[in-house]
């Protein structure tokens, strides 16, 4: 099954042309490196892909593909503590984790709208997961 799949990707900075009729597909699975010289694209690919920048050309992904990006050199202040870096990090996902305890509490308190709240933390956990 392919997850992502690029046809024809052209990037302009300007009038300067960073790359053109970049094809490839990734499936399920699979591994990849992405090979090239400084200034050649690399970096741009990663983003068009993610979303954080545009480009011409055709872009899909699977339905349900969830997609991060790291940035190379991460902006951290001198006062930043590794935790607090680590929860920028994973701020939605302590969100959700924060939703999930709240559902189980209402689990153990309401029982008028029990299934309600059972059907809405079954979603939570697979959204989880």
């Amino acid at each position: 099954m392919i997850d992502l799949a690029v046809k024809n990707l052209k990037k302009y900075y300007s009038a300067n042309m960073i790359f053109d009729h970049v094809t490839f597909d990734i499936k399920s699975g699979e591994k990849i490196g992405l090979i090239g010289a400084n200034g050649s694209g690399k970096t741009t690919i990663l983003k068009i892909v993610a979303g954080m920048e545009s480009a011409e050309g055709e872009l899909f992904l699977r339905k349900g593909l969830t997609l991060g990006y790291l940035e190379q050199l991460p902006t951290v202040g001198l006062e930043d503590t590794v935790l607090n870096v680590l929860n920028t990090a994973f701020g939605e996902l302590n969100g959700l984790k924060h939703k999930i305890t709240q559902y189980e509490l209402l689990l153990a308190q309401d029982m008028v709208n029990f299934e309600r709240t059972l059907q809405e933390y079954g979603k939570l956990q697979a959204e989880f997961e």
